[in-house]
């Protein structure tokens, strides 16, 4: 966030970090911003909500010793190196329907597998063929 001056930042379990206050996960600043956001617009949150875009997320785990995790990874380089890649936190491709993210945990003998698209249907598609891949790797 800091290299890229980024105005706002989060992860996926929810965590809003707004640098302009500090560079941690702040519950109250995210809460902070929601209510200005409300005073400024004089919308409810209702209806903020419904002009952003809608997308299907599905987030699944598997137990992955911490010594396989690194041949998960390259496997997935390898079988999807026709497509965009973001290797910084794991393998993120970008497919025609949607994306996916396959990493391991830093806390836990697992590895997650994240695929969104505007389609639930799609992003289950997704989510099956990615998640039995790694499967087939362990």
């Amino acid at each position: 966030m800091q290299k890229q001056s980024a105005v706002i930042g989060g992860e996926g379990n929810g965590g809003v970090i707004y640098p302009r206050l500090n560079f941690a996960r702040d519950s109250l600043v995210g809460m902070g911003l929601i209510l200005h956001l409300l005073a400024e617009t004089g919308q409810t949150i209702t209806e903020l909500v419904s002009n952003l875009p809608r997308f299907a997320m599905i987030k699944e785990k598997l137990v992955c010793p911490s010594d396989k995790i690194s041949v998960v990874l390259r496997t997935l380089r390898n079988e999807y190196a026709a497509y965009p890649m973001d290797l910084r936190d794991g393998v993120k491709v970008s497919l025609p329907t949607g994306w996916f993210l396959v990493r391991g945990s830093n806390t836990e003998p697992i590895i997650r597998v994240i695929a969104e698209a505007d389609r639930e249907a799609d992003a289950r598609t997704i989510i099956d063929r990615v998640y039995s891949q790694v499967q087939a790797c362990l």
